[in-house]
């Protein structure tokens, strides 16, 4: 039995862990490649960089590339996800929302810690109607990116909190190697990018099928 006492604070990942959002970032992520008329990474080598700044999956994936390639990059991707979502914006995961309001009427602090910009995040914050149940959320255009514990520390700040207090949510190596690195409990889900083994590398005191499980888990039911 997992024991989740003293944790007054969930905090989430984004992208593979509120929103099923891992087939559009890859597909975006392949379109921009093409526009640039360089040849497109294959579907897991961009899933390994989902939760990165934009700038570090640029040279996660073009390592060898001059820096105005990697910014090339960076500007098409953000214009054609900004395109693709306008057309048709990804959706929550269902049990997203329920999870995030069931944990604000038990008294639990809520937060995000995305790889997405502050734009991005904001987007998403008012978007999809998720200001009213979230307390912080930071940025991956405002801190190193993961897997430095960075994010977390500075969430946990802005709660009041220690880190040991919070639980970081998260679909990849990259939220739960975060977590681990702040000191701080993680919990995987399998809803994103990376499978149980690759998660159960990183210490997590939980995996999760999805976030239902997890809030099961979580809350006692």
């Amino acid at each position: 039995m997992v024991n989740f006492s003293g944790i007054k604070a969930v905090i989430f990942d984004i992208d593979g862990t509120l929103m099923d959002s891992v087939g559009r970032i890859i597909m975006t992520m392949q379109l921009s490649f093409r526009e640039l008329g360089i040849p497109e990474p294959d579907a897991a080598a961009v899933k390994n960089v989902i939760g990165l700044s934009l700038k570090e999956a640029a040279e996660k994936l073009l390592p060898e590339a001059v820096p105005d390639v990697r910014l090339a990059l960076v500007a098409a991707y953000r214009k054609n996800y900004t395109l693709l979502e306008d057309r048709e914006p990804t959706e929550l995961f269902r049990d997203a929302v329920p999870f995030l309001r069931e944990l604000r009427t038990r008294g639990f602090h809520v937060g995000l810690a995305t790889g997405k910009s502050r734009k991005g995040c904001r987007r998403v914050l008012e978007g999809y109607g998720l200001s009213q149940y979230v307390d912080v959320s930071v940025a991956g255009d405002e801190f190193p990116s993961k897997p430095a514990p960075d994010m977390l520390w500075a969430a946990a700040g802005m709660l009041g909190l220690p880190a040991a207090s919070c639980l970081m949510a998260g679909d990849s190596e990259l939220d739960l190697m975060m977590a681990e690195r702040a000191g701080m409990p993680g919990a995987g889900v399998l809803t994103g990018v990376h499978d149980r083994e690759r998660l159960a590398s990183c210490h997590p005191i939980v995996i999760a099928e999805n976030l239902t499980e997890l809030r099961k888990l979580l809350l006692g039911e």
